[in-house]
């Protein structure tokens, strides 16, 4: 009898960036949050996993939108990049260019070919926004 939905609410800490607790629901909303219940809902484009279509990424203030590695999804523009909305990883799994424009231009950050990751400086701070509809 419980409703179909679950959400997460991960908070960070705006002072020192560092993680700051965050709720976990199933079947409701947190009530600090219950303004989440009115906004348009995502559609889900797989059967299979949480994916939905996000329309781009603003890194520091500048957009970034495409560059999806899937295409042909019913609905799907040349500038929506198809998102799995996934808290079971810590890995990002995301277009080398979104990858590029997040982690490119922090001062000491470095790309290791060999390993396929950006080693990052850990003091850097980065504003990322990823946009959906």
């Amino acid at each position: 009898s419980e409703q179909q939905f679950i959400t997460f609410q991960l908070s960070r800490s705006l002072a020192t960036g560092t993680t700051d607790g965050g709720v976990f629901t199933i079947g409701e909303v947190n009530s600090t949050m219950s303004a989440v219940s009115s906004a348009p809902k995502l559609n889900v484009v797989s059967k299979d996993r949480w994916v939905v279509l996000m329309d781009g990424i603003i890194v520091n203030g500048q957009n970034f939108s495409g560059q999806s590695s899937f295409s042909g999804v019913a609905g799907q523009t040349a500038g929506q990049t198809l998102a799995n909305l996934d808290t079971g990883t810590s890995l990002a799994q995301i277009p080398q260019a979104y990858v590029d424009a997040i982690y490119g231009n922090i001062p000491g950050a470095q790309f290791s070919a060999s390993q396929g990751i950006y080693l990052v400086p850990c003091n850097a701070n980065i504003n990322v926004s990823f946009v959906f509809g």
